[in-house]
C-alpha cells in the first residue's frame, strides 16, 4: 500500500483512518495459550460456507511456515457474520470469533502518512483501516472532501 496523500489527520486516534495490522501468527499463538480456546485453533482447518457459496477453510498450511503458529488465514470482514447466519453451531465458527477477538488484541494501528509505503505477505497478515472521515462541512455550508489517497495492488 501507497499513502500518497494521508488526508487529515486531525481526528481523536481511531478516526483518522489508521491502518490496522495483525500478524495472523500472534493471534494463533494467543488462542493456544488460553486453555479454553486452545483447541479451537483445528477448527479453523475444516471447511465452511463462504459468502461466494464455496467451501473453503479459514487457515491454511504455508510451504514456507516457520512454525505450527505460521497459517494464512482466510477472513474477510463479512465471514463472521456470515457463518454466524448459515452455519452458527459449526466449531469453525466459534473460532472464527476467538480468533477475530485474539486478533483485536495484537493488532498493530499504524498512521500512514503521505509517502509511506507498506508491503504486507497477505498470507500472514491481516489488514485493514479504523473510521476515516471523509467529508466535512465547511462554515459556508459547502463540503470539504479528505484528500486521502491510497493506492494498494496485489502481486502474486
Amino acid at each position: 500500500m501507497l499513502m500518497v496523500n494521508g488526508g487529515w489527520h486531525d481526528r481523536p486516534p481511531g478516526q483518522n483512518g489508521e491502518s490496522l495490522l495483525v500478524r495472523w501468527s500472534e493471534a494463533i499463538r494467543l488462542m493456544r495459550s488460553d486453555s479454553v480456546v486452545a483447541d479451537e485453533v483445528d477448527a479453523l482447518f475444516a471447511e465452511v460456507p463462504f459468502p461466494d457459496g464455496v467451501p473453503r477453510t479459514i487457515a491454511y498450511q504455508l510451504a514456507t511456515a516457520a512454525g505450527a503458529d505460521d497459517i494464512g488465514i482466510r477472513l474477510k470482514s463479512d465471514l463472521l457474520d456470515h457463518l454466524r447466519a448459515v452455519a452458527p453451531d459449526h466449531a469453525a465458527t466459534a473460532a472464527a470469533q476467538h480468533l477475530v477477538d485474539a486478533a483485536a488484541q495484537v493488532a498493530k494501528r499504524i498512521l500512514l502518512t503521505s509517502g509511506n509505503l507498506l508491503l504486507l505477505d497477505n498470507d500472514r497478515w491481516g489488514h485493514g483501516l479504523e473510521s476515516v472521515v471523509g467529508r466535512q462541512r465547511r462554515d459556508d455550508g459547502t463540503m470539504r472532501l479528505n484528500p486521502r489517497e491510497l493506492w494498494s495492488v496485489t502481486i502474486g
